[in-house]
């Protein structure tokens, strides 16, 4: 598992489904983070080429999942991590949030599944980015 996809929502239960349909349909390994500011740390050490896929919360305390994405764009290494796929969850973002990520984050990478979801659309999600993510 040398590929990772990076898992950051606020709800564990969240975290914990999203990281067993990961590892049951891939063989990336699942990084959680609760928030924003862990995801932030957490990508740090994640070596850019070994970062497939962001699943990202839209609503969380402390961050919104633009945020994450805004502040990602900071990172020296933010073209590395550009060809990561994007799964964002919620249906929390704004229309000029969505153009400002659309300005510098490749639209093939970037989707928004809204919550709630049934568990085929997590796994259609999943399928799909695949592709991607491979």
């Amino acid at each position: 598992m040398d590929h990772k996809v990076l898992i950051v929502d606020d709800d564990q239960s969240i975290i914990n489904i999203v990281s067993r349909l990961i590892t049951r349909k891939t063989n990336f390994a699942p990084i959680p983070a609760l928030n924003g500011l862990e995801a932030l740390d957490r990508i740090k050490e994640i070596n850019p080429q070994k970062l497939v896929g962001i699943v990202l919360d839209a609503h969380m305390p402390g961050m919104r999942g633009s945020e994450f994405i805004y502040s990602l764009q900071e990172l020296d290494e933010f073209e590395d991590y550009r060809t990561a796929s994007v799964i964002a969850t919620g249906t929390g973002f704004t229309d000029e949030e969505l153009d400002r990520i659309k300005n510098f984050y490749p639209s093939d990478r970037f989707t928004i599944l809204p919550k709630p979801f049934q568990s085929y659309q997590r796994i259609d999600c999943l399928n799909t980015y695949r592709s991607f993510l491979e």
